[in-house]
This record gives C-alpha cells, structure tokens and sequence, in this order.
C-alpha cells in the first residue's frame, strides 16, 4: 500500500485532514439528517461528537491494528495530578478568557451565543454534550492518536502543531485562538504525565466551568454583553478587557504555583526531551501537502465568511 512507506507524521496529517473533511461532510449532511435526530441540542452534539471522533478513532485502530493502550496512553493518572490539573485548568480560565474576548470583538463568539440560547436547557444534559462528550472524543483524536502520530517530532513541536490542528478543528476564527493556547497546554499536560487522562480532566474542567459561568451571567441578566462583544461600546469593550486582565493578574501567581507544583510531581518526565523517539532516526517535517489543504479548507469555510460579514 502507498500509505506503507510514508512516515508517522506524513499518516497522522492524512488522519486530520480525513477528520476535517468528514466534519466538512457531516455538517453538509447534517441538514438532511436533522429528521432522524430528536431536535433536542444536546442529543444533536453527542451525535456529532460520536460520527465525526468515535467512528474515525474506531476504523484508525481496526486498520493500523495498533495497541490502543499504547497509542492513546492509557495510564493511570495519580490523584496529586488530578487535583493539581483541576486547579490548574481553574486560574487558567482569566487567560482562556482574554483571548476569547480579544477575538470576540472582530468575530462573533457563536459558542457564548448558543450556552445564552439553552437556558431552558438542563445544564446536566449540556455539561455531558457540551463537556463530557467533547472532553473524551476530541482528547482522543487530538492528544491520543495525533499526538502519538507526532512521536519523532520534537515534544514542544508535537504540542504546537496538535494545538494549531485542534484550533483549526473548531472552524471558527474567534476560537481558534484560545483552542491552540489551549491545545498546547493539553500536550503538555499528557507529555507530562504520559496519561491522556490528564488532558481530558483538563477539557472537561474548562468547558463545564464556562458553560456554568454562563448560567451564572444569565442569572445576574449580563448575558447579552457576554455573547455579544462586537456590539460593545468603546467603553464597555475597555472595562470588560480592564476586569478580565485583573482577573489574570489577580490568578496570575496562584496558576504559576500549581504549575510549579505540576513540574515537581513530574519531574521525572522532561517535556523538552524526545518521549518516544528512536535514536538514529530521522527528524520528520511537520508541514506537508495533506496540512496545507487543511489550512486552506480553514481559510474558506471559518476566515473569508467572518470577513466577509465584517466587511459588509
């Protein structure tokens, strides 16, 4: 087979540009599918999580027949890095925050849209579509086989370009930011601890974590200047940026302390050293023909449409 002779990195990008053109395809095809699907949100994400990750992460391992232990790093996470991760994942909010702001005031933020839109919603069903579901399915698509697939990169390297894919994963220009900040820290976090587990439990803290602070601005009515930044006044759009910053500041040194604590307990795993790397063999590039397309279907679908509103 002509797939045989490529090397990991070259079949890993032939994996994520399969992953975006079936997200591609599953949107298409979601509008005719809508009549055999409840019309409930959730039910419609847990759906969609299932065709796009589950069903290619189940014919990855049927056809390369490798270790699934191996691959998705399978081990036990200790509890000191659970608790230390949850911590971790919580003083990170303000940073996650200011970058999703920044791009909310040129692009809309259509995931604070849609959380002001499920209030009626139970929030335990979209904690499981909207956290769990997300949490577990892209973590191991994108931290589990991508990331493994990026073995005999550089570990800093196989973290960048894992973030920067599952930024473009979103197809969203005013997530993509955050998402490969994000991203980078997830790597990191499985580099660390070499369990996938780490980055899950990461995941699912930030996104429960927003879609509770959601229901906290609905409470207190602030919902529309959450959803809507680009409509903001000059004054409001300083304020916002003046709070969320001294948020940052403000958890600053305790984020930096937990992940001080988090490189002591995991001292025994350098991040900037080769992980499974084998001695004597070839570095790989990570950009090649398969990337390239996958950039230029981001470009269409989620940056010239966004543009294009803002131009018009």
């Amino acid at each position: 087979m002509i797939f045989k002779n490529l090397t990991d990195t070259k079949k890993t990008n032939i994996f994520v540009l399969i992953l975006i053109l079936g997200q591609f395809l599953i949107s298409f095809l979601s509008v005719y599918a809508l009549g055999f699907i409840p019309d409930f949100y959730p039910t419609t994400q847990m759906a969609y999580h299932l065709l796009l990750f589950g069903l290619p992460v189940i014919l990855y391992f049927i056809i390369t027949k490798k270790p699934v232990r191996e691959v998705l790093s399978l081990r036990p996470l200790s509890i000191r890095n659970i608790i230390t991760i949850i911590l971790i994942s919580f003083t990170m909010q303000p940073v996650l925050s200011v970058f999703s702001f920044l791009s909310s005031l040129v692009f809309k933020n259509n995931i604070a849209s849609a959380l002001m839109e499920m209030q009626d919603v139970s929030v335990g069903w979209i904690i499981v579509s909207m956290a769990v579901f997300p949490a577990v399915l892209e973590e191991i698509c994108y931290r589990g086989i991508v990331l493994y697939g990026y073995r005999n990169l550089n570990p800093l390297k196989a973290c960048l370009m894992s973030g920067f894919l599952f930024g473009i994963m979103h197809f969203s220009a005013q997530q993509f930011l955050y998402a490969f900040f994000f991203g980078v820290i997830l790597g990191y976090f499985v580099y660390k601890t070499k369990s996938i587990f780490a980055s899950i439990v990461s995941h699912f803290t930030i996104n429960a974590s927003q879609i509770l602070f959601s229901r906290v601005l609905s409470g207190l009515s602030l919902s529309e200047g959450y959803s809507s930044a680009t409509d903001m006044a000059g004054t409001e759009v300083f304020s916002t940026l003046f709070y969320l910053i001294s948020a940052v500041v403000f958890t600053a040194p305790f984020l930096l302390l937990f992940f001080w604590y988090f490189e002591r307990i995991n001292r025994d795993n350098g991040f900037l050293s080769d992980w499974n790397y084998q001695a004597g063999k070839p570095r790989e590039k990570m950009f090649d023909a398969a990337i390239w397309v996958v950039i230029l279907i981001y470009i269409a679908i989620a940056i010239v449409p966004e543009f294009y509103n803002y131009l018009a």
